[in-house]
């Protein structure tokens, strides 16, 4: 990827991070009055990095986060192809709540497994086993990538919430 491609894709990437962050204020918002009508007790707020604390690079002292970085690179890979966590457990002949788990770092897989996870995303094990082979620069990329995927599709599903909400307003009103 030449420079302009890439300065073009970061532009791209920093203004979806910045309707995202937009779009949460106005979730708050939304969520604010309803829990002010219902008197529901308040959410504490977080920033959206706050979901992308861990990094994705391997270091060798972060032996202990090794079942999450390989779950958050399978959740990485598969959000770069559109998948969905159930079509990726189809497609790896894995059961949706394991590939969750694995996903969220819960789970230790065996090494079948493993490989199951890597067939149904088509990658190279290398691309999710944490090591020094790391690109590490790489990897952040692909990991903003598809934050930034997440974030227009949670972007596009706040936009069907606005509009539902948007109706049940109507239909209170009269």
């Amino acid at each position: 990827m030449d420079l302009v491609a890439s300065a073009t894709q970061l532009k791209k990437t920093m203004k979806q991070c910045s309707d995202y962050n937009l779009a949460i204020q106005k979730l708050r918002d939304i969520i604010g009055n309803i829990s002010k009508t219902f008197n529901l007790p308040e959410i504490p707020a977080r920033l959206p990095i706050d979901h992308y604390s861990h990094s994705v690079a391997f270091t060798s002292g972060e032996r202990q986060d090794l079942l999450e970085i390989f779950g958050r690179r399978i959740q990485i890979f598969r959000t770069l192809q559109g998948a969905t966590a159930s079509q990726i457990a189809h497609k790896s002949h894995v059961s949706l709540t394991s590939l969750s788990l694995i996903e969220a770092g819960l789970r230790n897989p065996s090494l079948e497994t493993v490989y199951r996870i890597v067939e149904g995303l088509a990658v190279s094990v290398y691309y999710l086993i944490p090591g020094i082979h790391d690109d590490a620069d790489l990897l952040r990329s692909l990991d903003m990538t598809a934050w930034a995927m997440s974030a227009q599709s949670q972007l596009e599903a706040l936009a069907d919430l606005e509009s539902i909400i948007g109706h049940l307003d109507d239909i209170a009103s009269h």
